[in-house]
């Protein structure tokens, strides 16, 4: 765990990426995402077009909505693992446990 979290922050600095950026770059290569830095940055935006997607039903749909369009788009066409990756996601973005 600790080599996990260690090789986590070395690729977070050599990456330049933000926190949040980084969380979903590191979810989507955990799956096996190809290109995930780049649909982690374009996925960032969205998140920082919706500010209030943790406290709004509208943004948070429009959201989950715009996610799930970008990984469709990059080759992702199983609709039940396009829900699963945003489902983790956006719990982990709100900072709650996903199992």
């Amino acid at each position: 765990m600790v080599e996990e979290i260690n090789s986590a922050q070395k690729e977070q600095a050599r990456e330049n990426l933000s926190p949040n950026c980084f969380t979903i770059y590191w979810l989507l290569k955990e799956v096996n995402i190809e290109n995930s830095k780049n649909i982690a940055i374009e996925i960032n935006e969205i998140l920082e077009d919706y500010p209030f997607w943790k406290y709004s039903s509208e943004q948070n749909r429009e959201v989950k909505r715009k996610i799930s369009a970008i990984l469709i788009k990059n080759g992702i066409r199983e609709i039940e693992k396009v829900d699963e990756i945003v489902q983790k996601l956006l719990r982990i973005l709100k900072g709650e446990k996903y199992y």
